[in-house]
């Protein structure tokens, strides 16, 4: 789990344009994906950086410009991202924007399995009948949302 959320952010950091992540990543896709996040200063890192990237879509941001602007205690974390070996994944667009896609996939599901097992906890602590109708709706909501992400492919 860790690895992955360091692996987005290593993605995101060294994404060869912009245009690839707001491609492959919306806004609201982000929101779900960072739920599965548990470290703060990660999940702190991806959003601001996120965020950075979709103010600053029509200039040409450069990452090194961003971790800057980070506090003192999230620079670290940020350079470590930054200078991680990707390989290839970097020099070649398709496999690049693939490894996103891949990554947000993995995360998404990861997402969705952490909210479900909170709301499997929160269900069978309900004694009250009218509470419950809600959380199973919502339960089953996640259940299909999973089922359905089972069914995309990644390109």
């Amino acid at each position: 789990n860790v690895l992955l959320e360091e692996y987005l952010l290593c993605l995101l950091l060294q994404s060869p344009t912009i245009k690839q992540i707001l491609e492959v990543i919306s806004k609201e896709e982000l929101t779900k994906i960072v739920v599965a996040v548990e470290n703060p200063a990660l999940k702190k890192l991806i959003v601001s950086f996120y965020d950075w990237i979709e103010k600053l879509k029509n200039e040409d941001p450069q990452t090194p410009a961003f971790i800057k602007t980070q506090s003192s205690e999230l620079i670290p974390l940020a350079d470590k991202a930054y200078l991680f070996e990707l390989g290839e994944t970097v020099k070649d667009n398709k496999l690049f924007k693939r490894e996103l896609m891949q990554t947000k996939h993995d995360l998404t599901y990861l997402s969705l399995r952490r909210r479900m097992q909170k709301l499997s906890t929160k269900i069978r602590e309900v004694e009250d009948e009218s509470v419950l109708e809600p959380l199973n709706k919502e339960f089953n909501d996640l259940k299909s949302q999973l089922k359905e992400l089972d069914r995309i492919p990644i390109k």
